[in-house]
């Protein structure tokens, strides 16, 4: 497929036109462009559509062009738990037109702690599911496609490829693998939330959370150290399987889940959106692209991290490689 794209206008108010041309020669009107890097732009030829009442206040802060740029916006959100079901409820209230969540997680008396959308009947109930309730009840036309799986199948990976940005509320390290490489693969912005609640004979000792930017011309998660490729690896085996091999030392064991707490976990998840309306927006810098949260201290600081020389993330001739196989490079696990 050919295609034919003219940018004009001014970088405040930029403007385009172009076309595709199939090999058939059937042509098609390019109506919205991607731009990402330290900001994510939306560009769009339609017309703006005018905002309902009930986002009234949001409108005299983010305008109506800013809401309808919210309005359009596809929204991936990889982990339903305590943290990305928090960032799903404010998604909703937001007015983000499509959600696509990915939970392979069943409801358990536990969820029902943090987890939005939640109630004890619904215990046994996919966490996806309740997800896309929790959009009917808000009563706010939010679609939700809901996907029952574990990112690290390819099918399950697949339904993420048309989102504009993606949420990883993840807890293992292999689901962020495919999503590290996916916000360059499919130059797809990706915002990776993670918090830590560290304790010592059953006392705080440190509560700790982080939510980083990945997209081109960032520093991937391996480059930051956010990511431990054996215990990944672990995390890919059969339970058995890996089990026998920690015994004999092979592999690590996996850690029993972390401790989590509701107004810790939907603190970040407010931090993460944040973070999606500020390179939206350009509200305040965009030039770090990492938070840290230091609860105990209460202290909050940025970074920015550079690549490092012969990562896939520091390689240009890597990005937009959606359409390759196998599949963002991964040799996926039948």
């Amino acid at each position: 497929m050919f295609g034919s794209l003219v940018i004009a206008g001014s970088k405040a108010s930029p403007e385009f036109a172009g076309r595709l041309e199939s090999p058939n020669a059937d042509e098609y009107k390019i109506d919205v462009v991607r731009v990402v890097g330290d900001r994510l732009l939306i560009l769009r030829n339609d017309d703006i559509a005018e905002a309902t009442p009930q986002f009234d206040r949001q409108v005299r802060a983010l305008g109506i062009e800013g809401q309808s740029t919210i309005r359009n916006l596809r929204v991936g959100i990889v982990g339903a738990g305590g943290t990305g079901s928090a960032i799903v409820e404010q998604l909703i209230r937001l007015g983000v037109g499509n959600l696509v969540i990915v939970d392979d997680d069943l409801v358990t008396p536990a969820t029902i702690a943090r987890g939005y959308g939640s109630r004890r009947d619904d215990i046994g109930k996919t966490k996806v599911e309740l997800l896309a309730r929790l959009a009917g009840q808000v009563n706010i036309d939010t679609q939700v496609d809901s996907v029952f799986g574990n990112i690290q199948n390819e099918m399950v990976a697949l339904r993420l490829r048309h989102c504009d940005v993606i949420f990883c509320c993840a807890d293992s390290h292999g689901a962020r693998i495919v999503l590290n490489r996916m916000a360059y693969t499919l130059l797809c912005p990706v915002i990776d939330v993670a918090i830590l609640i560290s304790s010592s004979d059953k006392k705080v000792t440190g509560i700790d959370g982080r939510v980083t930017w990945l997209a081109p011309g960032t520093s991937c998660l391996l480059c930051r150290n956010r990511i431990d490729a054996v215990l990944a690896n672990a995390e890919s085996l059969d339970p058995l399987e890996r089990r026998r091999l920690a015994g004999q030392g092979y592999v690590p064991e996996i850690e029993d889940p972390q401790p989590s707490v509701v107004p810790y976990t939907t603190l970040m998840a407010s931090f993460a959106v944040t973070e999606l309306l500020n390179r939206l927006f350009g509200f305040s810098s965009v030039e770090p692209t990492e938070v840290i949260v230091r609860l105990l201290d209460r202290h909050i600081s940025v970074n920015r991290v550079p690549a490092r020389v012969g990562c896939f993330c520091d390689d240009r001739a890597f990005l937009g490689r959606a359409k390759e196989a196998p599949f963002l490079g991964i040799a996926w696990v039948k």
